[in-house]
């Protein structure tokens, strides 16, 4: 078998499972879908493409395929594993990966990197220079750099692991061995060499030989970063229900007072701050009610007509089903959320998406799954694995993202008491409450859930009762105006009773039947007087001052 001349030739070599791998490791060479094999061979080899490839390593192969661009062309698995300082078994098990990916081709004694992959690392990969054209020998450079003094051997440190080149005036003089500028004395000694007048350049041969032989000062795992061990725990896994428990009781809260509220949309299209901040008061705090309505809008639960934030006809829908299935749809659509939470920008703007958010989630969660059950998360680690994974997002403040990430999973109960829980990889209900009818009341007026209601009792305790908390166990309080809410909408005072005697755990409080006996007697009352004035006060503040005043 002729042993292939290019990557081409790897490709056309390649069986129907290889190239089904190659299109799975490199999606964007399907889109659109190439009209045969040579169409594919040249985006494969095309620069874009070759980018997004190496974009899209981790930090292990990429750092082989710099390696491989820093050395010349037709180099030895071993030369390569030589000058990395690493393992010859993971630097070969790295090489045959990027073959797979089409970026290398070749065997273990003659690797060669693709042309656009090369040249994607720029003129000095490494910050190594070319080749020589008249290089020295290594005892040529040994000798030269006995007579090196301190002052030039700055002058090489800051030309020797980032870029060779450095701009000196008259770059093309010959120097000498007693002139005062340490560039002469390293010019004279051919230790660094002019490129034009205005550049010179430290040699390759010189480089390597200050270097040690090395190609990088430090080095790259070969394998991603681990998490801490696992500690079996059912409390932290009861925890984690907990949460998302609550979680799903607390935006069904949310949306309730949404639809009361109908807050207006601004000219913006964003939510006021004012609407906002009476929102997150029955939410807990204005960055979980943000992060909740953003979730809620990406699931299709809250949207704006163009004058008004209301819930969605899906809300009805979701409200219906059982609590896993519910929160799999909350889940589901913070891992697409494409923004990130900023309490000082505007609430619900359009426009305000983040490309990579979603990706960094979805990547986060994925490595929560790495991690054993009750494992140790922490912002650290987590930051630490996905710089490996993907070397291009160092740019990220990734330990502030993932301290931010964690505080969310945190929310959703894929992470409890600061350990990984068991929602992480559940395919089926854990054990979230079924939904029930009954609750218990108490002789302050109060009605407890502890467990969620049904779609049909819960609408109607939220017609007879205002709730006062947002997690899953919730509390209704039954007063005047909530009564006065049911007679209004054609309930009768002996059918609250008898519905609420019905749906109670524990005995009616006397004290509440009287109430709903009180409500009922001056429900749709006209009472008619003589008024000789009418003051009539905007300010509630006001109001309070002149009814306590005695001149009043």
């Amino acid at each position: 078998m002729k042993a292939p001349r290019s990557v081409g030739d790897v490709i056309r070599a390649m069986s129907a499972e290889e190239l089904a791998e190659l299109v799975q490791l490199r999606p964007d060479l399907a889109v659109p879908r190439p009209l045969d094999l040579d169409e594919l061979i040249e985006r494969a080899t095309a620069g874009p493409s070759t980018q997004l490839a190496i974009e899209n390593l981790d930090a292990w192969r990429r750092r082989v395929t710099l390696a491989l661009a820093a050395c010349p062309d037709a180099t030895s698995s071993r030369h390569l594993a030589a000058l990395m300082g690493a393992e010859r078994g993971h630097v070969d098990s790295a090489l045959k990966s990027l073959q797979r990916r089409a970026l290398v081709w070749g065997g273990e004694r003659s690797w060669h990197l693709t042309r656009a992959a090369r040249a994607a690392f720029g003129a000095h990969p490494a910050g190594l220079a070319p080749e020589s054209a008249m290089p020295m020998s290594d005892a040529e450079v040994v000798e030269a750099l006995t007579c090196v003094d301190d002052e030039a051997r700055a002058v090489l440190d800051r030309l020797l692991w980032t870029n060779p080149t450095g701009r000196v005036a008259q770059a093309t003089r010959r120097g000498s061995a007693d002139s005062k500028r340490p560039v002469d004395r390293l010019l004279h000694a051919r230790l660094v060499r002019p490129i034009d007048n205005d550049t010179i350049i430290l040699p390759r041969e010189v480089a390597l030989r200050l270097r040690e032989g090395r190609l990088f000062p430090d080095t790259v795992s070969p394998t991603v970063p681990g998490w801490p061990a696992g500690v079996s725990s059912d409390v932290v896994d009861q925890a984690g229900l907990g949460s998302a428990f609550e979680l799903v009781g607390t935006v069904e809260v949310m949306l309730e007072t949404i639809g009361r509220l109908q807050p207006r949309t601004l000219a913006t299209g964003a939510m006021a701050k004012r609407d906002l901040s009476t929102i997150a008061r029955d939410v807990g705090g204005t960055e979980r009610a943000l992060l909740l309505m953003m979730v809620a809008e990406r699931a299709g639960l809250l949207a704006t007509g163009g004058a008004t934030w209301l819930p969605t006809h899906q809300f009805d829908q979701w409200r219906d089903a059982d609590g896993w299935n519910r929160w799999l749809l909350l889940r589901d659509a913070w891992l697409a959320l494409d923004a990130l939470v900023d309490a000082n920008g505007p609430a619900l703007a359009p426009g305000s998406t983040i490309a990579w958010a979603g990706a960094l989630r979805r990547l986060a969660v994925a490595q929560l799954s790495a991690a054993a059950p009750g494992a140790d998360i922490t912002a650290d680690v987590l930051a630490a694995r996905i710089a490996w994974l993907k070397p291009s997002w160092t740019r990220l403040d990734l330990p502030g993202l993932c301290a931010e990430i964690i505080d969310e999973c945190g929310i959703f109960g894929l992470v409890s008491l600061g350990r990984r829980s068991l929602l992480v990889d559940a395919d089926a209900d854990p054990g979230f409450p079924q939904p029930g009818t009954e609750f218990l009341l108490q002789s302050d007026l109060t009605a407890v859930t502890p467990a969620p209601l049904t779609s049909e009792v819960g609408s109607i305790l939220n017609l007879l009762a205002d709730r006062e908390s947002s997690g899953g166990a919730g509390v209704h309080r039954f007063g005047t105006s909530s009564l006065r809410r049911g007679l209004d909408s054609g309930w009768t005072a002996s059918e609250i009773t008898e519905w609420i005697a019905e749906h109670s755990l524990t005995p009616v409080p006397q004290s509440l039947t009287y109430l709903i006996d009180d409500v009922a007697k001056k429900h749709g009352q006209v009472q008619v007087q003589a008024v000789s004035s009418v003051l009539t006060v905007d300010n509630p503040v006001l109001v309070d001052k002149v009814l306590a005043s005695s001149d009043a």
